[in-house]
Parts: C-alpha cells; sequence; structure tokens
C-alpha cells in the first residue's frame, strides 16, 4: 500500500474511533449512574485488556515487549479515564466531551516539553480561544463544577497520551496490539485498586447494565485503542489531533438526541468556540493535506 493510501485510510480509521468515543459519553454517563466510577474504569480497562490479551496469546505474541513504553502509556491512561470517568458523575456529557476535546491545545505544548518540538503563535491564540469558550461554557470560575474541573484533568493527559502515542508508534519494533494491551491492563490494575482501598464494591451494578457496559468495553475501548495506535503511526501528530476535535462534536450531538440532554444554547456556543480553538490550534494541517493529495 502506497503513503497516500495508508494516509486516507489512517484518516478514516481515526475519525471512526473519534465517532466511538464521542458517541460513548452519554452511555457511560448512564452507566455510572448505576456503577460506582472507579470500579465501572476497572472493569472497562480491565475488560478490554482481557481481550486483547487473548488475542495477543493466541497469535503467540510477548505480551511483556517493551514494558516500558506500555507502562508509561497506561499511568498517562489511567489518570484520563478515572478523571473523565469521575467527571461525568458531575457534569453533563456534552460539557465533559467538549473539555476533553481541550487535548488539541495542549498538544504543542507537550510536544515541546518533552521531544522538543516548536511550537508557533498560532497555537497560543488557539488556547485563549479555547479558555474564552470553556468560560461560557461553564459559566466562568462561578460555576465551574468538580465534574469540569476533573474533565480538564482529563485534557491535559490526554494531550501527553497524543504526543506520547505519536512519538512511540513510529518505531516498527513496537507491537501495537501487545501495546494496547498494556496500557488498557495499567488502567484497570490501577482503577481497581484504588477502588479495593477505597472499600468500593466492585460488581455492584453491573448485572443490570451488562449489555451497555459490553459494548463500551468492545467498541468505545478496545476497537477505538487499536484504532488510534495504528493510525497515529501513519499520521503526524497535527493531522491527529485535528481529526480528534471531532469527538467533542460527536459527544455532544450524540449527549443532546439519544442522551436526552437539554441543548442550553449559551453553553453550546461555548462549545462551538472551543472546537474553533482547536481548529485553529492545527490550522498548519491544511499544508500536510496539500501535500498529500499531490
Amino acid at each position: 500500500m502506497n503513503e497516500s493510501k495508508k494516509i486516507i485510510y489512517s484518516v478514516l480509521g481515526l475519525l471512526i474511533g473519534s465517532l466511538m468515543w464521542g458517541a460513548s459519553f452519554y452511555q457511560i454517563k448512564e452507566a455510572v449512574d448505576y456503577v460506582q466510577p472507579l470500579p465501572f474504569v476497572a472493569i472497562r480497562m480491565g475488560g478490554a485488556a482481557l481481550v486483547l490479551a487473548a488475542v495477543a496469546l493466541f497469535l503467540k505474541k510477548d505480551l511483556l515487549s517493551n514494558l516500558r513504553t506500555g507502562v508509561t502509556l497506561g499511568i498517562v491512561l489511567s489518570v484520563i479515564m478515572i478523571s473523565q470517568t469521575v467527571g461525568l458523575k458531575y457534569t453533563s456529557a456534552s460539557n465533559s466531551g467538549f473539555i476533553t476535546g481541550m487535548f488539541v491545545v495542549f498538544v504543542p505544548v507537550f510536544s515541546f516539553f518533552l521531544f522538543k518540538r516548536k511550537s508557533s503563535f498560532i497555537k497560543i491564540i488557539a488556547l485563549l480561544v479555547n479558555v474564552f469558550g470553556l468560560w461560557i461554557l461553564t459559566g466562568g470560575l462561578n460555576r465551574l463544577n468538580i465534574g469540569d474541573v476533573l474533565t480538564i484533568v482529563t485534557a491535559i493527559f490526554s494531550g501527553v497520551h497524543i504526543v506520547y502515542i505519536s512519538e512511540k508508534t513510529k518505531d516498527n519494533k513496537i507491537d501495537l496490539l501487545v501495546l494496547c494491551f498494556q496500557q488498557l491492563f495499567i488502567a484497570g490494575l490501577t482503577a481497581l485498586i484504588i477502588s479495593l482501598f477505597a472499600g468500593y464494591p466492585i460488581l455492584s451494578g453491573v448485572k443490570g447494565n451488562i449489555v451497555n457496559i459490553g459494548y463500551i468495553i468492545l467498541f468505545p475501548t478496545v476497537a477505538s485503542f487499536l484504532l488510534q495506535l495504528h493510525t497515529q503511526k501513519h499520521l503526524s501528530t497535527v493531522r491527529s489531533a485535528l481529526i480528534l476535535t471531532t469527538e467533542p462534536i460527536f459527544a455532544a450531538v450524540f449527549a443532546w438526541t439519544f442522551g436526552g440532554e437539554k441543548l442550553i444554547p449559551v453553553a453550546a456556543l461555548g462549545g462551538f468556540i472551543m472546537v474553533a480553538g482547536m481548529i485553529i490550534s492545527e490550522v498548519e494541517i491544511n499544508k500536510y493535506i496539500a501535500k498529500s493529495l499531490k
């Protein structure tokens, strides 16, 4: 397969992954009404890790290969999943989607600090636009709730996650199936340990939500994270980040339709200002698209 086709398929794959993630926000919010957030993360990540482990062992892969990279990604993913899922307990699915989408403005920041990738002035403008949009979305500091704050933490660590994946998946020695298993296993194990220490019942409320949880394990977790790892291998960090800005749009649309959330015009305006900031942040994508089409 030539490079142009790889890019096209990778863009489509990451877009599908973004759709599945966005659609899952309202589903996860419904699930944590019955299952405690931390046990839910443990079940979601742990269940997904077991599926991938079974596939990897069937294919006779070494589950401990390149463990350092997998553990690092797993620790970052633990913070993302825990803060996002707990945050959904206190904020709306649409708010969570839009705020999580702020990760895109942190991508250039962490690209510089972690891998010395220089940014541009447009990134600073994008950050200011996003902060303004967040202010409108949440109603300012007076209305900012704990769920919104936790989701901001999600956005920050999602930026780290995107940058780290973009750098590490370029290494052909890394088995992406194994890497996906490792990060999900670490995230699930972390949530399980915290749940046990906090005394949360692990399986309480699961029985009545088995179909919903099973869907979340297979699609927005196993399928989406595998797609992310495989597609980012062939995409620049810039291009990946822009594609993933569709996630908050999908999250809001599904929350306002299937999730039954009330569409608040002012909050919607704030959310779409944030999306505009995300797109401004990755405006350089145009030159990459132009090159690939030549």
